[in-house]
């Protein structure tokens, strides 16, 4: 039984803000005693050496919610979590002791860094642009800026501009389009191919029948040749020239004392030469 708890309770954890540390550009934000961000300077802060995400971000955030190393006067939290709410209206701002908002949150701390705060995300977003003063707490109360605009890839996604929504947006779309003329592109290439080695096959077929035909030709030449030779070699001695032979008998006419010559009979029925 207490396997299957265990494994119950296994299987329910969700992913810690700390899961993912993204790539992050610092930025510091400024802080005076009273409003409107003049008069007496009280101190500065370092926010974002280190910003924590529970999924991995590629380009533009889409993150609820982010946590934020910080930096700034002693006694001041190590870390702050900026999350959205569930319609995206506000910011939620809750400091922590530990750097990377693990642990308990903070109930008490001093001024701005104090307990868990809700801010408006458009207020926000604005801030988040840079160099524009807020205030709290009334006329004696105090002010911050922050000195640079915070990527709106490091934002919680309820406090990017509509313009970077729109332009992810774009983004999305540019790649879905890209993608299909990549598509296009190797449907293009594959039909070539085909058609070529196709074609590769015509030629080689008509190339391979002449090939055979011309071959079959020469052979069959070679053949016929080789067959009168072997039609000459076997042809019987009578189906030749008529031969002579000569004898060194004398021819006994008594035409002369001295042997002659004299002329072999021919071949039967066959007529002397006059």
């Amino acid at each position: 039984m207490r396997c299957l708890v265990a494994a119950v309770s296994s299987s329910l954890v969700t992913p810690a803000i700390t899961d993912f540390q993204i790539s992050s550009t610092p930025f510091v934000m400024s802080f005076w005693h009273r409003a409107g961000c003049g008069g007496a300077y009280s101190h500065n802060a370092t926010v974002g050496q280190r910003v924590f995400s529970k999924r991995e971000i590629f380009g533009i955030s889409n993150e609820p919610e982010l946590c934020y190393s910080y930096s700034g006067a002693p006694g001041d939290p190590k870390s702050m979590k900026w999350a959205c709410s569930g319609d995206g209206s506000y910011v939620t701002q809750t400091p922590y002791a530990s750097e990377d908002c693990s642990g308990q949150a903070l109930r008490q701390a001093r001024g701005w860094q104090g307990a868990a705060k809700h801010l408006a995300s458009q207020m926000w977003a604005v801030v988040l642009s840079g160099r524009k003063c807020l205030s709290v707490g009334g006329p004696t109360g105090y002010s911050f800026i922050v000195n640079a605009s915070v990527p709106e890839s490091e934002r919680p996604y309820c406090t990017q501009s509509s313009r970077t929504m729109e332009e992810e947006i774009v983004d999305l779309v540019s790649q879905n389009e890209a993608d299909e003329k990549r598509l296009q592109r190797g449907k293009a290439r594959l039909a070539q191919s085909v058609a070529r080695n196709e074609h590769e096959r015509e030629v080689f077929f008509i190339a391979g029948t002449f090939v055979g035909f011309i071959a079959g030709a020469l052979t069959i030449t070679a053949l016929y040749k080789l067959g009168g030779r072997n039609r000459n070699w076997m042809r019987p001695p009578e189906a030749g020239a008529r031969e002579l032979s000569c004898s060194m008998l004398a021819t006994g006419n008594g035409d002369t004392s001295e042997g002659g010559f004299a002329e072999l009979p021919g071949l039967p029925g066959e007529e002397p030469p006059k």
